[in-house]
């Protein structure tokens, strides 16, 4: 959503028959055209929190103004005969837990799907010093399981290690507001 041609982005995946699927925080909505969201399979809303103080934990911001963008996307999506809806991942994190009821209540009483996922390490290089590497400080690495299910995670990647699993992320081409490629999810 941050691209300046993000309308020409969508357009241009349709030219080639190719499908898209956004996933942004939605600080910023710009205006997109109906015939490019008629192109999107969907908009997945990253939410890290309910009130100003979890969710500008992450993200810096308040929480207002993004309420709003996922109600205009919402409102913006059925005027364009669109057969999605935006939908919440709602990023699950130890100091957000206690808001997940109220942002589930809120989103479904709108008709906008909510989907709890457990927050993970944003980033290959990171996931690979938490798990692995030495290079992570004292303080980091608390840091880190002081907000993040860090038990779950260590339980969760011994149960993928096994030779034959592969990441579902591989089947899809992910690329940033820059255009860089997204090798890994953490």
């Amino acid at each position: 959503m941050l691209h300046p041609r993000i309308d020409e982005i969508i357009q241009t995946c349709g030219t080639y028959g190719l499908f898209a699927f956004i996933s942004s925080n939605l600080i910023y909505l710009p205006k997109l055209q109906p015939s490019s969201l008629r192109l999107l399979t969907g908009v997945g809303v990253s939410l890290s929190g309910f009130t100003d103080d979890s969710y500008g934990r992450i993200h810096g911001k308040r929480i207002q103004p993004v309420l709003d963008n996922i109600n205009r996307l919402y409102v913006m999506a059925v005027g364009a005969n669109c057969l999605w809806r935006p939908h919440v991942i709602w990023h699950r994190y130890r100091f957000n837990e206690p808001e997940m009821s109220a942002a589930r209540t809120y989103f479904q009483n709108r008709n906008i799907g909510f989907n709890p996922s457990i927050a993970c390490l944003n980033g290959i290089d990171l996931a690979m010093d938490y798990y692995f590497g030495e290079r992570l400080g004292v303080e980091e690495r608390m840091r880190i399981e002081q907000d993040l299910f860090t038990d779950y995670m260590r339980d969760m990647h011994q149960r993928l290690k096994s030779s034959n699993y592969q990441c579902p992320q591989w089947s899809y081409l992910n690329i940033d507001e820059e255009g860089n490629l997204l090798l890994c999810c953490g």
